[in-house]
């Protein structure tokens, strides 16, 4: 159940898109009239959302599937057509409610009123999607100090790297170049048998934990070096390896 709620606030934000969601699917399955399409897209949302999304059962093996990443498990929710069940339900209503007939001013006020709906429901400047970036590449400043930092110790070549579980990081690393893998995340990681265990699992490079002394001090005896800070996070290389 913790699975499901961490989906559910991270994927739905403030649930504006789930009302919408919700809304086109009574219009499409009440409209009395025979479209076969739209109710097969309903009813195929609702399964995708109880049998699949929310399903207690199925949660804990595809997250196995997506070794344990939380994040990358999210995209379970590329099976469910959100957009296309509101675009579909819009339609069907502006179908039924404006004749064709009708001038164009009347048109135009109703889609422009739902065009500021749909608009009114993402919050992509309240949510944590959000970053105010001062560099020209547009990302988190963060990300792009790990990005050349790393880069430039590693002289330019394809490393990996374990990152801290920070979209803005780690899509904005993505974004700025593609020679840096994640190889897996160091949220987790708060003593020399967790350093070892991500060691056990993954071969990288480099690692970026959080700015704290103690865990600086527990990586620099376990054969890591610091090669930068951001305001948040420690940067630090293998020294057997680069």
């Amino acid at each position: 159940m913790e699975l499901i709620s961490f989906l559910n606030n991270q994927f739905w934000g403030d649930s504006s898109y789930m009302v919408l969601l919700t809304m086109s699917l009574i219009m499409i399955l009440w409209n009395k009239k025979k479209n076969t399409r739209g109710k097969i897209m309903a009813v195929y949302s609702i399964l995708v959302l109880l049998l699949v999304i929310y399903n207690p059962l199925v949660a804990p093996l595809g997250l196995r599937f997506f070794a344990e990443d939380r994040w990358a498990y999210m995209r379970i929710f590329y099976l469910l057509p959100l957009m296309p069940v509101i675009a579909y339900a819009v339609t069907d209503y502006y179908a039924d409610t404006i004749d064709i007939t009708e001038k164009k001013e009347r048109k135009i006020k109703f889609l422009c009123v739902i065009c500021v709906i749909i608009m009114l429901c993402g919050a992509a400047y309240g949510s944590n999607m959000y970053i105010k970036a001062d560099n020209i590449y547009k990302i988190d400043d963060q990300a792009l100090t790990i990005s050349q930092s790393i880069l430039e110790h590693s002289e330019n070549r394809k490393v990996r790297a374990i990152l801290p579980n920070n979209e803005n990081i780690v899509y904005g690393i993505r974004q700025y170049t593609g020679d840096i893998v994640v190889a897996g995340y160091s949220d987790g990681i708060c003593d020399i048998e967790t350093l070892d265990a991500a060691e056990a699992a993954q071969d990288f490079q480099y690692l970026v934990i959080r700015k704290e002394k103690e865990l600086l001090c527990m990586a620099e005896r376990h054969a890591f070096e610091y090669i930068g800070e951001t305001e948040e996070y420690y940067i630090l290389s293998k020294t057997e390896e680069v």
